[in-house]
């Protein structure tokens, strides 16, 4: 009997390590990304294939930087770095005339300004918005797109710059990657563009939110806002169902995993609440591990948690 509790004790100590361990790591990745808001940084991004297209595009648009349109005769060279297999760059101005695209020869020279995907994402308005952020000159849209040769669109993720070439003119350089999982960065920029709308529109922030077709819905993240006594009253994963009660919600281990990131966010009110817990991923019934960051916006006397949350594809600590 003694064996056996000592096995139990050394259980539940390597269960404590490993909680310790994540909650450090989760720490640790708090301050990378507070740090790290360049979207031009590859070293933000988890998957390889997504840092290698943000290096890509960066180095086209030096190049554009400093040749301007003469530079387009070697972004099209087939079997180049920047045409190859699936890989191809796109660029427009900000009016949203298409100036480049290999793929599709025949949007050179048209106004594509009013581009929607199938949900009504105004992709091209958003990716010619870059151009017109003098604030920062990058960033991602993502929206539903067919791969090549293919009939069915599904999530692509577009990563643009923008660049002011020698002769003046502001342009967009873009290129994508279809169905990648969804980053870190993605996760806490959709949250506190989250807080920020809430506290500038108030209430009606909600009713974009909710919306499938804004840019508050991307790569299976979205954003829901809980009210202070647990009312979800942003809930785009049951809309119009009935009102849901989110402090009542417990994880496969016993976790009160939302009222855990509301008492956080009660003791830091300005911070932001990371909180893991175990929940089974859509269409299947063994849980796994799932990354939640929560912000507080507060309209007046009410205070609302506002979060989103992915799952963990790999433990944290192995990549920061």
């Amino acid at each position: 009997m003694g064996g056996y509790l000592v096995q139990i004790k050394v259980m539940q100590i390597k269960v404590q390590i490993k909680a310790q361990l994540l909650s450090l790591a989760i720490l640790f990745l708090c301050a990378r990304l507070a740090i790290a808001a360049d979207w031009q940084d590859p070293a933000i991004y988890e998957q390889a294939a997504v840092r290698d297209l943000v290096a890509m595009v960066n180095d086209a648009a030096q190049l554009v930087e400093q040749q301007g349109q003469a530079a387009f005769t070697e972004l099209g060279k087939p079997g180049s770095r920047w045409l190859k297999n699936d890989r191809y760059l796109f660029i427009y101005d900000t009016d949203g005339r298409c100036l480049f695209h290999p793929m599709q020869p025949a949007h050179v020279g048209k106004n594509l300004i009013d581009f929607e995907d199938v949900l009504g994402r105004p992709v091209l308005r958003w990716l010619v918005g870059i151009g017109l952020d003098q604030a920062q000159s990058a960033g991602w849209v993502h929206y539903f797109s067919p791969p090549p040769n293919a009939l069915l669109p599904i999530w692509k993720s577009t990563y643009a710059v923008a660049v002011t070439t020698p002769e003046g003119e502001r342009l967009v350089l873009a290129s994508g990657l279809y169905n990648i999982r969804p980053e870190v960065v993605f996760l806490t920029d959709l949250v506190d563009r989250a807080v920020v709308l809430i506290e500038q529109q108030g209430k009606d922030a909600f009713t974009v939110l909710a919306d499938e077709s804004s840019a508050y819905n991307l790569l299976g993240l979205y954003v829901y806002v809980i009210s202070h006594s647990g009312e979800l009253v942003v809930d785009p994963a049951f809309p119009g169902g009935s009102t849901r009660h989110a402090l009542t919600y417990r994880d496969a281990v016993g976790h009160d995993f939302v009222r855990d990131a509301m008492e956080r966010l009660d003791e830091d009110s300005d911070g932001a609440a990371w909180v893991t817990y175990m929940w089974p991923e859509p269409g299947q019934s063994a849980p796994s591990k799932q990354l939640l960051y929560a912000r507080r916006a507060q309209l007046g006397d009410e205070v609302y948690l506002v979060g989103s949350d992915m799952a963990v594809s790999h433990p944290i600590w192995l990549r920061y």
